[in-house]
């Protein structure tokens, strides 16, 4: 197995990727459901519980006021994202942290040869693909 040099994550508003290069190929991370996407959606159970993907875009519909959809065009902004009806209240950083990790966790558990047995952290940076006028949050998000 190729050492994974790259990791790209398109952290969209609707959908969320993640992708690996290691110099030569390029690989889609499939979700749980085997998806190619994962909805950036959280949803809140009555007990507390927190699902994420597509299983919290699905129980969105049915329990609008336990979901948090959208919440990326939010972020840099000082507008809470409410789930009323478990009465939690998120910042919009925290809730694309939710799915950068969910995403993260798309990734294959092998450690590349020479590596110490100790885990490191990677190196995150982020790069805009689009207009963005609040240009801290995604690092801000990423680092959560």
């Amino acid at each position: 197995m190729a050492v994974v040099n790259y990791v790209g994550i398109d952290l969209g508003t609707t959908n969320s990727v993640i992708c690996s290069y290691d110099g030569e190929h390029l690989r889609l991370y499939k979700s749980q459901e085997q998806q190619d996407v994962t909805p950036s959606a959280i949803f809140v159970d009555k007990r507390g519980n927190k699902y994420l993907g597509v299983r919290a875009y699905n129980n969105a519909a049915r329990n609008p006021d336990n979901a948090a959809l959208n919440f990326k065009r939010l972020m840099g902004t000082s507008t809470p994202i409410s789930l009323a009806a478990v009465n939690l209240t998120l910042s919009p950083e925290e809730c694309s942290a939710d799915i950068l990790k969910l995403l993260f966790g798309y990734l294959p558990r092998t450690k590349p040869r020479g590596l110490s047995s100790r885990f490191r952290r990677p190196s995150i940076r982020c790069k805009k693909t689009q207009p963005w006028p609040r240009r801290k949050q995604p690092a801000l998000a990423a680092s959560l």
